[in-house]
């Protein structure tokens, strides 16, 4: 019993942050980048896959589909995506509007920062499983090779926790900064000279472009066979 009470006064608590990240879902849905975003990730990537079809194996076309995530251009579109300054006023504004008990600044960050890590994850899985999925599953005249469902599913989580990164990075400088478009510079010419500077050492731990160069390895780790 006394469990259920507190189930019910937690999910009590958080109905006003769950609002707030629903809101901003919607927000961002309705925004034209991250529908153009969306468009363009899946024709990019049907182009990758059409292009490669017969020439490629799984293991190289596969990794080719999720470069763009880690490297160029897509971490500079969740970089927009995510610097968006939060001011007191669209706190109050938000509160008044859809919220019926006060919260407070840091949950309401916190609940924007889940909405734009959502959207982000959302497009890029979108963009990516079910291309991954069919080629993994056709019988394609290119060269044979095997990857691994743990491969598959390790490959796409490192991507993912990448891309979390990013959306992390790009919302705290604009919630400090404040202005969207230094927030932006300050990030871009802080993002790509880290990750050269890691490649070189080969750090693939910490630098998206050593970890692409890794990906199609990942892809081959045996747990899980592909026939």
């Amino acid at each position: 019993m006394a469990s259920t009470v507190s189930n019910s006064n937690l999910a009590v608590r958080l109905d006003p942050y769950l609002a707030i990240c629903q809101y901003d879902l919607r927000g961002l849905w309705q925004s034209r980048l991250i529908r153009l975003w969306l468009a363009v990730a899946v024709v990019l990537t049907l182009l990758i896959m059409l292009s490669n079809w017969e020439q490629m194996p799984d293991a190289p076309l596969i990794a080719v589909i999720l470069i763009p995530y880690l490297v160029f251009p897509w971490p500079f579109v969740v970089i927009i995506l995510s610097v968006t300054p939060v001011s007191d006023a669209r706190t109050d504004t938000l509160a008044d509007g859809i919220l019926s008990r006060p919260v407070t600044r840091h949950g309401y960050l916190l609940a924007i920062w889940a909405a734009r890590l959502i959207a982000v994850l959302g497009v890029y899985l979108v963009g990516t499983v079910p291309a991954i999925a069919m080629l993994t599953l056709a019988q394609r005249p290119a060269p044979q090779d095997y990857v691994t469902l743990y491969g598959i599913i390790t490959s796409l989580f490192v991507v993912g926790l990448v891309l979390s990164l990013i959306v992390s990075l790009g919302f705290l400088a604009g919630t400090l900064l404040r202005k969207p478009l230094l927030a932006v510079v300050v990030l871009v010419f802080v993002w790509y000279p880290v990750n050269l500077v890691l490649s070189a050492f080969s750090l693939e731990e910490f630098s998206p472009i050593s970890l692409s160069r890794a990906i199609p390895i990942q892809l081959q780790m045996k747990l899980f066979r592909f026939e």
